[in-house]
């Protein structure tokens, strides 16, 4: 054999052998580039069925917990405390006249100094439930009580803003900076006036604190009236608003029938010691 032809094919043959291997690592590498983004896919799709089906069992609930909302609101709302409610309280029309706003207006905005305008977050938490009482707030003192004594509260609030509602749609009554020239609302309005929500939660609150702590009664009623009238300051309402909520709360709570005493005492033992209260909210003696 020819030395030079015998030299060329053994190189050829490592030439080969080289071309060879480098095929094999490509098929290798792109195989291996294959199976990896094939993971990823794989993973990615596991991932998005988990999230469509977490989502759809969520949407599920908030359906559900929607639905349940629409039917509770389209059951006609029951009062249970003073069941004759809407027949017996009585609230006058709005006078025609708006001098009585405009002076009361007048006067506690000219008792305030509002050289620096009042921060709305201040605004947003002054309502009835932070009041203070006892050391502490009107409705943390709430959060305290026995659960039945509690749900007599919130029935009590609950059908005095059916009552609310009801004599705002009787006299639609528009809100204060529509009826008085240069009212300045602090506040986003509230569409019940006549009478106003705010003002009949702060009545309502300061004739519980009075009745739960009768020593300190005089107290609550300055509290309750400097309550009422920052949200005539605020421009939520006039004072002849005031006074119609100041109205419907009291002949309210003049309805409202103690529960019986056996029953009290048998559920919450000595910790509701005046059976005659209107709420069975226990009393500082």
């Amino acid at each position: 054999m020819n030395p030079n032809s015998e030299g060329t094919v053994i190189r050829d043959s490592r030439v080969v052998s080289r071309g060879v291997k480098l095929a094999i690592i490509c098929v290798v590498i792109v195989l291996t580039l294959i199976l990896v983004v094939a993971w990823y896919v794989l993973q990615g799709n596991q991932r998005y069925i988990s999230t469509e089906l977490a989502s759809y069992g969520l949407n599920q609930q908030q359906e559900m917990v929607v639905t349940e909302i629409e039917e509770a609101e389209a059951q006609p709302f029951v009062f249970t405390l003073v069941p004759n409610a809407l027949d017996v309280i009585v609230l006058e029309a709005p006078s025609a006249s708006n001098t009585k706003d405009v002076d009361a207006y007048t006067l506690t905005k000219a008792s305030v100094d509002l050289a620096d305008p009042i921060d709305p977050e201040i605004i947003k938490n002054d309502i009835a439930y932070n009041l203070p009482f006892q050391g502490s707030t009107f409705g943390e003192y709430l959060n305290t009580l026995p659960e039945e004594n509690r749900y007599r509260f919130f029935q009590m609030s609950d059908e005095l803003q059916q009552l609310t509602k009801h004599f705002n749609e009787v006299y639609k009554r528009p809100p204060l900076k529509d009826r008085i020239e240069g009212v300045v609302a602090m506040a986003p309005q509230d569409t019940l006036v006549y009478p106003s929500m705010r003002a009949v939660q702060g009545f309502l609150a300061i004739k519980i604190m009075s009745e739960i702590d009768p020593q300190s009664s005089s107290l609550y009623e300055e509290v309750g009236e400097a309550f009422v009238q920052r949200g005539m300051l605020y421009g939520l309402y006039g004072q002849s608003d005031a006074e119609a909520s100041f109205s419907l709360v009291e002949q309210y709570v003049a309805l409202v029938t103690p529960t019986d005493s056996k029953v009290v005492q048998e559920e919450t033992t000595q910790s509701m010691p005046d059976t005659t209260s209107i709420t069975n909210i226990p009393v500082n003696n």
